[in-house]
């Protein structure tokens, strides 16, 4: 239980830190799927959240962005929080927690960073040692603790 509060406090955390937009270099556009669902940021999300199903668990807040409600989805393996524009909500981020989700590119919580560098190339890396791959007003966030990955999120770049 208690490690279910944790992933749902981070969630929100997450949800509410992609206020502040920020720039990268440009790369090709990155989406992740899950169960042959394909879920890109900033597609509408409706479709999205019902063929994925009912969350483990679901929060909302006000926007600080938006008019409206920033909605999270816990899917147990990866997060997904939502946007709004008018009446249809957006995916803004999707956030993966458990090993057994990974990039398309075959990266997850616990690879190495040769395993990135094999994946993405050198390219991405940031002066951290973190890797900030960006596709079309999105951007691929991996980050390493001790050469492992240790966080991957697909988030929008709200411009």
């Amino acid at each position: 239980m208690k490690s279910w509060i944790v992933i749902l406090a981070v969630c929100f955390v997450l949800g509410m830190s992609g206020c502040a937009p920020s720039e990268v270099a440009q790369n090709p556009e990155y989406a992740f799927s899950y169960q042959n669902i394909q879920i890109q940021i900033h597609q509408e999300a409706t479709s999205v959240i019902a063929a994925l199903g009912e969350p483990e668990a679901y929060t909302e807040e006000p926007s600080c962005a938006f008019e409206g409600l920033d909605k999270n989805y816990d899917y147990g393996s990866f997060c997904l929080s939502t946007y709004p524009d008018g009446e249809t909500d957006y995916v803004y981020r999707v956030w993966l927690v458990g090993e057994d989700v990974s990039t398309e590119e075959g990266i997850h919580i616990g690879s190495s960073r040769s395993q990135v560098e094999a994946a993405y190339g050198a390219e991405g890396r940031t002066d951290s040692g973190d890797y900030r791959l960006s596709g079309e007003a999105m951007e691929l966030l991996i980050l390493l603790e001790e050469d492992v990955v240790t966080s991957i999120q697909y988030v929008a770049i709200l411009l």
